[in-house]
């Protein structure tokens, strides 16, 4: 049982740091980075032990990074393309 909770904390660690910082700061700008940041790291850090991130984890960088909110406008547009 601790194994599952492990693994859903491995998969939502960017999302909880995130809404961790969101709630602290009440920055949707400085939420994004950090989230994103919290998971290049993630990726990084099971690269170097060899470990193998699972879809769910790899895909949350792009999507956090392409999906936050423009500065310039109040509302959520894709940025990537």
């Amino acid at each position: 049982m601790q194994n599952v909770f492990r693994r859903l904390f491995v998969d939502f660690f960017s999302t909880i740091l995130f809404l961790a910082v969101y709630f602290a700061t009440d920055s949707i700008l400085i939420a994004t980075g950090v989230g994103v940041a919290g998971a290049v790291g993630q990726y990084i850090v099971a690269k170097v032990r060899g470990e193998k991130l699972d879809l769910m984890t790899v895909a949350s960088v792009p999507l956090s990074s392409c999906w936050a909110p423009q500065p310039s406008s109040p509302t959520i547009r894709a940025s990537c393309w």
